[in-house]
C-alpha cells in the first residue's frame, strides 16, 4: 500500500469517527493504545469497557501500535 493510500483510508476513517461521534456523541469510547500489544491488551480493555454500560461503540487507534504479540 503507497504513503497516498494510507492518508486516503485515514482521513476516511477520521470522517466517519466523526460522523459516529456526532450523532452518538457520549456513548462513544476512543482508545489510543501507544506501543507494542500483548495478550493482555484484550482482557483489560474488554474488562474497562465492561465498567462502562453506557457505551455503545469503541474505537481502537492503532497509528501508533509498531506490532501486536
Amino acid at each position: 500500500m503507497t504513503a497516498v493510500s494510507m492518508v486516503v483510508i485515514a482521513s476516511i476513517i477520521a470522517s466517519m469517527e466523526g460522523e459516529i461521534i456526532n450523532r452518538i456523541g457520549d456513548k462513544v469510547y476512543i482508545r489510543h493504545p501507544d506501543g507494542p500489544l500483548f495478550f493482555g491488551f484484550a482482557s483489560r480493555s474488554q474488562d474497562m469497557i465492561k465498567a462502562m454500560p453506557d457505551i455503545s461503540v469503541v474505537i481502537i487507534r492503532m497509528d501508533k501500535v509498531p506490532f501486536v504479540d
